[in-house]
């Protein structure tokens, strides 16, 4: 997967607002396997201040999600969902009123079943209560659903890679439109001839 010198001399920082160039998908891609600077810098080809930089440009620009939080069930803290349906249209004002309350890690305005998603961590049914009672005070909350999580399915790091590299290969971002050509073994090492 090594550039060539005319590829390389091409090569741009990553623009802001989540516009991509093909260098910026292809670190992306070994990014989420677990790949380090230095071993991107080689299966590329492009020097490793050129990776270091467009890595730190893309974590920057939050094309990324870098994201490092307790494993709560591990230390005997219950985590759970909370679906909140809003009697009004001030959704991503009720969104925000609720990100504040102590044991919520995000809140997210979803379109379909129920308007805002909290994902919280609490350590026993009271505190539960105290949350869900604390959400249905607020003025424009019609009802709270919650569901507590039992265990998570990890996810291959290659169906990740899939899923973006898909995304990509449709995106009006990428410009040289030729992402169904490239192939690639569950190593991220490319194909050749198809085979």
């Amino acid at each position: 997967m090594s550039l060539g010198v005319s590829e390389l001399t091409k090569v741009k920082e990553p623009r802001a607002h989540g516009v991509l160039d093909k260098i910026d998908y292809k670190i992306i891609s070994l990014l989420i396997p677990g790949f380090e600077n230095k071993q991107i810098s080689r299966e590329l080809g492009i020097p490793l201040s050129t990776v270091q930089r467009r890595t730190r440009n893309i974590i920057r620009n939050g094309l990324v999600e870098v994201r490092i939080q307790p494993n709560f069930r591990r230390i005997g803290v219950k985590k759970g969902l909370l679906h909140v349906y809003i009697k009004t249209g001030e959704i991503k004002e009720s969104a925000e009123e609720i990100s504040k309350l102590d044991g919520v890690l995000s809140s997210s305005v979803h379109v379909g079943n129920s308007d805002v998603v909290a994902e919280f961590v609490y350590e026993d049914s009271e505190q539960l209560i105290d949350s869900i009672i604390k959400i249905k005070r607020l003025e424009n909350v019609e009802r709270v659903l919650w569901s507590e999580e039992v265990f998570t399915i990890p996810i291959d790091s290659d169906n990740i890679v899939r899923s973006f590299r898909k995304m990509w290969n449709n995106s009006p971002y990428n410009k040289n439109g030729n992402g169904n050509s490239n192939k690639y073994n569950n190593n991220n090492k490319k194909i050749k001839n198809g085979k």
